[in-house]
């Protein structure tokens, strides 16, 4: 047994997931993947974010407000992706770097909501420093000519902005729908990435797999939206289609040859490799 990292999260009624199958490194609570990666992958992983971290930098922001962390879920799961695109590996990396910075963007632009009043300075830097993400974003894609790519992400950004609003308007009694709202802001930019490239079939793990790592990540929120009943139901649904053959995941997923499991009453994980 091998030991893999992962931030502890306490008990959790009782609950245990495990999504094990044929897809490697599939899990349903996970949080810091890099710990689980194959030493090549994890080293791939982490010169891409130095990459994106590189375009984030700002001699002026900088000095005030600190960049957002990389989501590694969402950065696996963006790399999973782009390695099964027809894509030459330098062209991969400005697609990643691209739409990671449209994620730092939103990030950002989230940690507005979060800051204090009395909290001007910071709130006017973390706006344009979401904004000046976004214009790297815009700049890489069109450097590359990518048109199609900008209309999928576009189209990414203008829902999860939707889902954003439903799920901090609170209108809804109904907690499925505050699920589908999760999923769907988890995922977008990495299933619009894979439609981009003819992945359609792609994108129903992809939902799965962010939604399992976004409750990991911000279990206490996600809980108090959506309840605990709501929220067991949907972690295990996801992660009996995740074991599901017909759920067809990235290659990368595979050739990683890892099974995780997760019990949330230790707060641990163990797996084989």
């Amino acid at each position: 047994m091998l030991p893999f990292f992962i931030s502890p999260y306490g008990s959790h009624s009782g609950m245990a997931v495990s999504c094990f199958g044929n897809y490697g490194i599939i899990n349903g609570v996970i949080l810091a993947v890099m710990g689980a990666l194959k030493m090549n992958t994890s080293q791939e992983l982490k010169r891409l974010i130095n990459l994106v971290e590189s375009r984030m930098e700002h001699d002026y922001s900088g000095r005030f407000v600190a960049p957002p962390e990389i989501d590694a879920a969402k950065a696996l799961a963006l790399y999973s992706v782009l390695g099964d695109a027809p894509l030459p590996a330098e062209l991969a990396d400005e697609y990643f770097a691209a739409v990671m910075l449209i994620q730092a963007a939103l990030d950002m632009h989230d940690s507005v909501m979060e800051a204090r009043d009395d909290e001007r300075k910071g709130r006017q830097l973390s706006v344009l420093s979401g904004d000046y993400y976004s214009s790297m974003y815009y700049l890489i894609l069109s450097q590359c000519e990518d048109i199609t790519l900008i209309r999928h992400l576009s189209v990414a950004i203008q829902q999860i902005n939707e889902n954003k609003t439903l799920i901090h308007m609170k209108e809804s009694s109904d907690p499925e729908i505050y699920i589908q709202a999760i999923r769907q802001k988890e995922s977008l930019l990495a299933a619009e990435t894979a439609r981009r490239f003819g992945k359609e079939e792609l994108v129903p793990f992809l939902e799965d797999y962010l939604f399992l790592a976004a409750v990991a990540k911000d279990r206490d929120s996600i809980l108090a939206i959506c309840g605990d009943e709501s929220i067991n139901i949907a972690v295990s649904d996801a992660c009996g289609r995740m074991r599901n053959e017909s759920c067809l995941a990235p290659s990368f997923f595979s050739r990683e040859n890892r099974q995780l499991d997760f019990d949330w009453n230790s707060g641990s994980m163990t797996g084989e490799g």
